[in-house]
């Protein structure tokens, strides 16, 4: 007779939870990382804000970041200074 290894339902559930950690971990990372350089300047005052197309510069692609601008946080491309 052959045996085989069969795993317990709380290393499977131990295996999830690390695996969700893991996943979780990494992906906050990212949300949360600053990107380098500087929002463009907005002088206007606003009678009332837009809903967001972002909340973090990890919600924007490539060097984007997340930025209030014209009544609005949103995606921007950075200035390098703010000279």
């Amino acid at each position: 007779m052959s045996e085989h290894f069969s795993p317990q339902p709380h290393q499977h559930l131990l295996f999830l939870v690390f695996l969700t950690i893991t996943i979780l971990t990494r992906v906050k990372w990212n949300l949360f990382q600053q990107k380098s350089g500087y929002c463009p300047e907005f002088f206007l005052s606003c009678f009332f804000t837009l809903l967001p197309r972002c909340r973090r510069d990890g919600g924007c692609n490539g060097p984007k970041k997340c930025c209030f601008y014209q009544c609005q946080q949103q995606c921007m491309q950075p200035w390098p200074t703010l000279d």
